[in-house]
């Protein structure tokens, strides 16, 4: 199983499945948290010795309630930073020999790589899709975004459409990077009185790159 961090809910998981979800309680916290906060693989080699790394929370109980008997748990880093953590349960009692903790530190090492060019990768993907004018998101971006709004379960969605009248004459009497200044001072502008959770971006085309916003 795999949980990644950075998010507003702590610990995601996305990958795997968690036979302990169901049975543990808001107090008692999961046995890859802990891993992520000591950034050292941790080892339960029985319910009753997670109760070691875990005192006071009955995790003890929760282990049998889901039917496992040990489990290892591996914090993920990309760059320096914690980004999430890799657990494997057992339903089954299993011995952890010298090899153990190398080859979890290896997995994780593995998926920590593979997550961290798939964030770096969407990164570039988001940076071509800026203006580079503005910065401001442009067309494409702006459509996935309201896109994906929708998909959330907004009913109601409201669009703007400001068209800056006169760029040309700009562009005609003072030069392209006055134009261009322009539209950055329109931009700085939006970015000061529009939500952090609304949608903003360029949405003129390349041959209308002097005007719409």
């Amino acid at each position: 199983m795999l949980q990644l961090t950075g998010f507003s809910d702590g610990l995601v998981q996305v990958a795997g499945v968690n036979p302990l979800a169901a049975h543990w309680s808001h107090s008692s916290r999961p046995t890859d948290a802990v891993a992520l906060l000591s950034g050292q693989v941790l080892m339960v080699r029985s319910p009753d010795d997670a109760e070691a790394h875990l005192p006071g929370v009955g995790i003890s109980d929760i282990y049998r309630a889901g039917g496992i008997h040990t489990a290892i748990a591996s914090p993920m880093r990309s760059h320096g930073e914690s980004i999430g953590s890799m657990i494997c349960y057992f339903d089954h009692s299993r011995e952890f020999d010298e090899e153990a903790v190398p080859l979890a530190e290896a997995l994780s090492s593995q998926a920590a790589q593979a997550i961290g060019r798939i964030h770096l990768e969407e990164t570039l993907r988001r940076a071509a899709m800026h203006d580079e004018v503005t910065g401001l998101p442009n067309r494409r971006l702006v459509e996935e975004d309201v896109t994906r709004t929708l998909l959330d379960g907004y009913t109601a969605l409201s669009v703007i459409f400001i068209d800056l009248g006169g760029c040309k004459a700009v562009n005609d009497l003072l030069g392209h990077a006055a134009g261009d200044a322009l539209l950055r001072e329109v931009g700085h502008r939006l970015r000061s009185v529009i939500r952090d959770t609304d949608v903003r971006g360029r949405f003129g085309a390349d041959g209308e790159r002097r005007r719409a916003l």
